[in-house]
Formats: C-alpha cells, sequence, structure tokens
C-alpha cells in the first residue's frame, strides 16, 4: 500500500518513498456542513454541499502523532467524514479491515513494512482510505464501508524535524502509525444503505487500468475498484494548456525515467496535481472532487502508485498503471 509524492516533480524519487502526500504546509480555512471533497490552491481540500439525510458522520482531528474524536465504535454502510488536520504535516485516514482477534501493536509491527512496498499481512483483507488534509486544512469525504474489524491508522512519514525535501515538503521520518496514530474500530451492521449522490463522472480502476468517462464541466468524481485483487487509485494531474496525448506520454515517459535529483529536460511539459480519488479495495466507492472541472479537449494523467498486496513496485512502475487521457 505504497503512495508517493506525485508532484511530478517529485518522479524521480519515486522508488524510494513511501506513503506520503503533495502540497505546502499553508494553513487553509474550510467549512464543515459539506459533502465533497477537492483539492484547494495548497494542494489540500475544500468542501462543499450540505450532508445527505441519514448519511453517518465522522468528525476526526489528527494532530502530531495522534487522532482525536475517532470513535472506537461506528456503523458500517455510506458515510461522510470531516478530517480536519491541526498539525504540522500532512495526515491521512485509512481504514484497513483486519481478522477479529488482530491486535493493535501487531497490525502495526506487521503493515508497516507494506507501506514501503513490502507484503501485507494475511489478516489485512481490505482497506478504505477516503481521506488525506495538509497541514492546517479540512477534508470532508463520502464513502462506503463494509461491518467488520478495522485498524484506522495514518500512513504518512512527513516529520517536521527532518530536512524538507527540494519540493518544500517536510523530510521523510517514521511512518506515523508508528507514532501513535493507529486504533482499533469496529464498523457494526445498521447504518445507511443510501447511495452516494449521483456524481458528474466516474473512474473506474482495474487491475492494472483506467477507464475515465469525463467530460468538460464534470467536478464530482465517482471513483470504484474493480479489481479483482489489488488496492488502487487514482492521482489526478492535469498537462499545461496545448499539450497533446503524445506529448504527455513522453513526458511521463521521461519523468519516470530521470535519476533521484536530476531536473527533467527544457520544454517537458510538466502537470500539476488536480484530484485524488482516495485509497480503496474492490467494493467500496468513493466520491471525490475536482480542484477545477474537467476542461474539454485538455490533456490529464492518472496514476496509481500503490504496490500489490504480495509487495513489489508501486503499479505505475511495475505494471505502468497510468493513463493519459482527454477530457471529452
Amino acid at each position: 500500500m505504497r503512495r508517493v509524492p506525485v508532484c511530478i516533480a517529485g518522479l524521480a524519487l519515486v522508488a524510494g518513498l513511501g506513503l506520503s502526500a503533495c502540497g505546502s504546509d499553508d494553513k487553509a480555512d474550510t467549512a464543515k456542513d459539506t459533502t465533497t471533497s477537492a483539492p484547494s490552491d495548497d494542494g489540500s481540500t475544500t468542501t462543499a454541499g450540505a450532508t445527505p439525510v441519514g448519511m453517518q458522520e465522522l468528525n476526526v482531528t489528527a494532530h502530531d502523532f495522534s487522532f482525536e474524536g475517532l470513535p472506537k465504535e461506528i456503523k458500517g454502510g455510506t458515510t461522510q467524514i470531516t478530517f480536519t488536520n491541526e498539525g504540522s504535516v500532512a495526515h491521512d485516514l485509512a481504514f484497513v479491515q483486519v481478522e477479529k482477534g488482530t491486535s493493535l501493536d501487531q497490525f502495526v509491527k506487521d503493515f508497516t513494512p507494506a507501506l514501503q512496498g513490502g507484503p501485507w499481512p494475511a489478516y489485512a483483507k481490505a482497506v478504505v482510505g477516503p481521506v488525506m488534509a495538509n497541514a492546517g486544512a479540512s477534508t470532508v469525504s463520502e464513502f462506503t464501508i463494509e461491518p467488520g474489524t478495522y485498524a484506522v491508522m495514518c500512513g504518512q512519514t512527513g516529520d517536521p524535524a527532518k530536512p524538507k525535501g527540494p519540493d518544500g515538503s517536510p523530510g521523510d521520518g517514521d511512518a506515523h502509525l508508528m507514532r501513535g496514530m493507529a486504533q482499533l474500530v469496529t464498523v457494526t451492521d445498521g447504518g445507511s444503505d443510501e447511495p452516494l449522490p449521483e456524481p458528474d463522472g466516474t473512474l473506474t480502476a482495474k487491475d492494472y487500468s483506467f477507464e475515465v468517462d469525463v467530460s468538460g464541466g464534470d467536478k464530482v468524481i465517482r471513483f470504484t475498484n474493480e479489481g479483482p485483487a489489488e488496492v488502487h487509485f487514482a492521482d489526478i494531474q492535469v498537462f499545461p494548456a496545448g499539450t497533446t496525448e503524445d506529448q504527455a506520454n513522453a513526458a511521463v515517459e521521461t519523468l519516470f525515467s530521470l535519476p533521484e535529483g536530476q531536473a527533467p529536460p527544457a520544454g517537458t511539459p510538466m502537470p500539476t496535481e488536480t484530484g485524488f480519488s482516495g485509497i480503496l479495495s474492490p467494493g467500496p466507492e468513493v466520491n471525490f472532487t475536482m480542484a477545477e472541472p474537467f476542461e474539454s479537449g485538455r490533456v490529464y494523467v492518472a496514476m496509481c502508485f500503490i504496490s500489490d498486496r504480495a509487495g513489489g513496485p508501486p503499479h505505475a512502475i511495475g505494471q505502468h498503471m497510468i493513463k493519459v487521457f482527454t477530457a471529452a
């Protein structure tokens, strides 16, 4: 379960990085009576809309390095979470389904290597990771989750005490689940069976490809994972206006082939992050909102940087799970 910084400038570093996020540390104020999520100018998430009737609501605050307000028991079904990051580095919240009786200490010990491309422990069955927020930001996301026992964790590695990276991001440290950001949660029956609100467009992940159905003006996107076996996400980036699909494909290949620390050749079209789907096993669904609506005729790229459950390189590298596409 590996997520890497995908500000594209960091793609040359992808093989040596763990679960982390892009964006600055600028503070951002966001409303909390909202339903859908969208990256803001600092790479964090802003939101809009009212909570759908009957949908379970969670309000969780992340600190360096703990969760506040995360219940020990919630209901399954359709859920809305408001995730506020009061820490100094990016944090996320992911539900990893485990076998009943799994201790938190055992999970932390066994799952930490999976964040760096190692194999998942056999008792870790599925993951729903719908939410991430940069320092000072708040994210609201809607998702579905099945009953079961879950280890809820932050898989980020940013450490404010470490030297910053070339893009200004905090240096890597120990995964946050090793530093107190992990908790067991029981998900029970009896939750909302209301469907997620209708999206504008859809993005579907498979082992190992994407199907995209979006048009100009689409902003709220339904993300699903049809697997059948692996966990996936979609990081969506937009290329400069006028970039063709051929130029975009060539740029992606160039960026992935660069030695660590080497700048891309002059004239390489550099995309910027404009949407993040959330992390899903096959089955659950998430609605996410683009920073800006898709623009008809504009070229985008979707990429997945999670490793197989058995371990190995991120999908974008090992299985070329990358799709360059043009919005209709």
